[in-house]
C-alpha cells in the first residue's frame, strides 16, 4: 500500500502521509543473505553485517585467532597526534569532502536552518553491467562524477550526463571494497579495501588528474580491517577507523590520517562489537569529536570527545553498523539494523531512550545531502519495494520521517527476484539528487542496483 495523494510515473513517488502500509512494523524487516548458507542474516555473523559474501569480505567473527599483543591498543591519542591533519596546502573548503553547497548560478542555496519539505522523489536505473552488490560511491566535490565501488576489485566512474559508469581500476579479486571519500578538495579519494585471508586492511588512492588508483604503501592494517574514514567540516581534518579482533572481542582504532603522509599515532581502545563507521560532530563542549556505531558481533555507541578519550554509551543497543553526520558538524544519525532505531549523536551524547527515538524497519545505513537539510535512510527489498525513508533536519519524530521506497523492484529495468541491499546513498554536491548502490553478493544470488535519485520539488540537479 502507498501513501494517499501518490503520483506514481515510471519511477516517480510523490508523499503523502503514511498508511498502514507503511507504517512502523507493517513491512516484514529485511533480513540480508549470509553468503556461505544463503541463510537469513544472524546477528551474530560478522561476516555478514553488511550484506557482504563471506568469500568476498574480510572474517572479523571468531575464525580469526590474532595476537594483539604490542599493538599499544590502549594508549590514548597524544594531543599532537590529535591536532587536525592538514590534507593539503591548496585545499579549497567549498570543494571539500564535507559535502559544501555550490552556490553558482546554477543552484540554488537552501536554508539549511529550516526544516525542508516532504521530498517528491523520482529513481531512474543505471545499467550496472559487470558490477555485483556495489558497496559505496561518493561524488567529486565539483559534481562532475562519482566513483563506484563494486563489491570487490573493480572501480567504476559514473557519468551523470551518459548516466553511464565506466570501470577505471581493478585492484584484484581478493580485496573487498569498503568506502571511499574525496580529499584534499578533490584531487584525492581514499578508498578502503580489505582482504580476508590473511586478514589485512589497505588504502588505496585515486588520483582525480590522472584517473588512477594504487596502494598506498605503508598503510596496511595486519589482522584488521579498516571501516570508514571521516573528515572534519572545514575540510581539514581526517580520521580513520579500524577494527580487529581481540578474543571475545575487539579492539577499535582511530588514526589521524593524511592522504600524503598516512596514518598517525593510534587511539585505541577495547569494545564488545566490532566498530564499522565514524563521523564528525561536536562533544558536549563544541570540540570536534567523532561519534562510532558498532554493529559487528552485538552492538554499541561510542564516541572520541575533543580530549581524544573514548566515551562509551551505556545503553544497550542492537547491532548499529552505519552511520551519517550532518556536514554542517552539529550532529550524526546511526541506524540500528538489527532494531530499526535511529539514533542520533548531538553535543556528546547518543539518544538512545525507546521513549525518544524513532523506530524504521528493516533499514541499515543513513547518508545526509550536502547541505544538511535531507537524509535518506536505506534498507532491503520490502515486497516489491526498496526500502528509502526520508528524514528532514530538526524534525526527529517518527511521524516526520516518512516514506520514499522505490517502486517496482520487482519489474524491469530493476528485476530483483531475491533479498537484496542498498549499502549506500551518495548525494550529489550542490543539488538534491544522486545515486544509490547495492544489490547482493550471496552465492546463490549475484546482482548489482546503481539508481539514479531526484529530488524533483527540491533543488534539481543540472543533469
Amino acid at each position: 500500500m502507498y501513501p494517499p495523494g501518490e503520483v506514481r510515473g515510471v519511477f516517480v513517488v510523490g508523499l503523502g502521509l503514511l498508511v498502514a502500509g507503511c507504517a512502523e512494523g507493517a513491512a516484514p524487516p529485511f533480513e540480508a543473505r549470509d553468503a556461505g548458507s544463503d541463510a537469513s542474516l544472524d546477528a551474530r555473523d560478522a561476516d555478514a553485517v553488511d550484506g557482504d559474501a563471506a568469500d568476498t569480505s574480510a572474517d572479523t567473527g571468531g575464525d580469526v585467532t590474532l595476537d594483539v599483543a604490542g599493538d599499544a591498543a590502549d594508549a590514548p591519542l597524544d594531543a599532537p597526534a590529535d591536532s587536525p591533519t592538514d590534507v593539503g596546502a591548496d585545499v579549497a573548503a567549498e570543494a571539500a569532502v564535507d559535502g559544501a553547497v555550490d552556490a553558482s548560478a546554477d543552484h540554488a542555496v537552501a536554508d539549511a536552518s529550516a526544516p525542508a519539505s516532504i521530498g517528491v522523489y523520482q529513481y531512474d536505473a543505471v545499467a550496472a553491467y559487470g558490477l555485483v552488490d556495489p558497496k559505496a560511491a561518493a561524488w567529486h566535490p565539483s559534481g562532475d562524477y562519482a566513483l563506484v565501488l563494486n563489491a570487490t576489485d573493480a572501480v567504476y566512474r559514473y557519468d551523470p550526463v551518459a548516466r553511464s559508469l565506466t570501470k577505471i581500476a581493478s585492484v584484484g579479486a581478493t580485496v573487498s571494497w569498503r568506502a571511499v571519500s574525496f580529499v584534499a578538495g578533490g584531487a584525492t579519494a581514499v578508498l578502503l579495501g580489505n582482504v580476508a585471508s590473511a586478514p589485512e586492511g589497505r588504502v588505496y588512492l585515486y588520483d582525480h588528474a590522472a584517473g588512477t588508483v594504487a596502494l598506498m604503501a605503508g598503510q596496511s592494517f595486519a589482522g584488521g580491517s579498516y571501516e570508514a574514514l571521516a573528515v572534519a567540516p572545514e575540510g581539514g581534518a581526517a580520521r580513520l577507523l579500524g577494527q580487529k579482533p581481540n578474543g571475545g572481542g575487539y579492539l577499535a582504532y582511530v588514526w589521524p590520517f593524511d592522504p600524503a603522509s598516512g596514518r598517525g599515532s593510534p587511539a585505541a581502545t577495547a569494545t564488545s562489537a566490532g566498530c564499522t563507521d565514524l563521523g564528525w560532530a561536536t562533544d558536549a563542549f563544541g570540540a570536534p569529536a567523532q561519534p562510532i556505531a558498532c554493529g559487528t558481533n552485538g552492538g554499541e555507541l561510542l564516541h572520541v570527545d575533543g580530549s581524544g578519550a573514548f566515551v562509551v554509551e551505556p545503553a544497550s543497543v542492537g547491532n548499529t553498523a552505519r552511520l551519517s553526520a550532518r556536514p554542517q558538524g552539529d550532529y550524526a544519525l546511526a541506524v540500528g539494523w538489527s532494531s530499526g532505531s535511529l539514533f542520533r549523536f548531538e553535543r556528546g551524547v547518543w539518544q538512545t531512550a525507546p521513549s525518544i527515538v524513532p523506530v524504521l524497519d528493516a533499514t541499515f545505513a543513513v547518508s545526509f545531502a550536502t547541505d544538511g537539510r535531507r537524509a535518506l535512510v536505506l534498507g532491503g527489498l520490502s515486497g516489491t519495494e526498496g526500502t528509502l525513508f526520508e528524514y528532514r533536519h530538526a524534525l526527529y519524530d517518527r511521524a516526520d520521517i516518512v516514506s520514499v521506497s522505490i517502486p517496482n523492484l520487482n519489474a524491469a529495468p530493476y528485476a530483483v527476484s531475491d533479498a537484496i541491499q542498498l549499502h549506500a546513498a551518495a548525494w550529489r554536491p550542490g543539488c538534491e539528487g544522486g545515486i544509490l548502490v547495492g544489490g547482493s553478493s550471496t552465492l546463490s544470488y549475484q546482482k548489482a542496483l546503481v539508481i539514479r535519485f531526484a529530488v524533483t520539488n527540491g533543488i534539481a540537479c543540472p543533469n
